[in-house]
């Protein structure tokens, strides 16, 4: 089981990719591993602000073992056959798609989203290393969370990457008592 961290310093990423979630097919999340693209995209989807109405798909990527079956497999993770049955079959179909982990199959995954989006009826949300190349496709660059502006220990603890290093910190078994030296 995976326990998500608290939700932290990224509210205005939220709002921003949700605005753009109503205006564009393709909006891909873009940055490094680990700088936080799925726990955005899982936030997203989790919040409701993002009006993820008409039901939600979320498929991992990164255990593809046969990159040309992406597409079948995206649909079998909720019950489809293959793509095609979960295009044709719309009333069954999610209205929205979150592809995560596109990096590992870059180009099937860019195939899958243009086949899902082509009638317009499904929102996909893709994150990845690298963007899709889709017409239409809107790329967000996922940033690192801000450093504190300076190292005073009020400032510090304030900051959203601090407090994100200290939850996970304590999370993975850290018992060190915390202070302002």
């Amino acid at each position: 089981m995976t326990v998500m961290a608290t939700f932290l310093g990224r509210q205005a990423e939220h709002d921003e990719i949700s605005a753009l979630l109503d205006l564009h097919p393709v909006v891909t999340l873009v940055g490094p591993g680990g700088i936080g693209k799925t726990r955005l995209a899982t936030e997203l989807t989790t919040s409701g602000a993002a009006a993820f109405d008409g039901g939600l798909l979320f498929s991992l990527l990164s255990g593809v073992a046969d990159p040309d079956d992406n597409g079948d497999l995206v649909a079998g993770q909720h019950g489809f056959g293959e793509i095609d049955a979960m295009r044709m079959r719309q009333s069954e179909a999610p209205k929205h798609v979150v592809n995560d982990k596109c990096e590992n199959v870059l180009r099937q995954a860019s195939d899958v989203a243009a086949e899902l989006v082509d009638d317009g009826a499904i929102t996909v949300l893709a994150t990845s290393r690298a963007p899709l190349q889709l017409y239409g496709e809107r790329i967000y660059v996922v940033d690192p969370l801000e450093l504190p502006r300076d190292d005073a220990p009020a400032t510090v603890r304030e900051a959203a990457s601090a407090r994100l290093f200290l939850e996970r910190a304590e999370a993975a078994g850290a018992r060190w008592p915390i202070s302002d030296d």
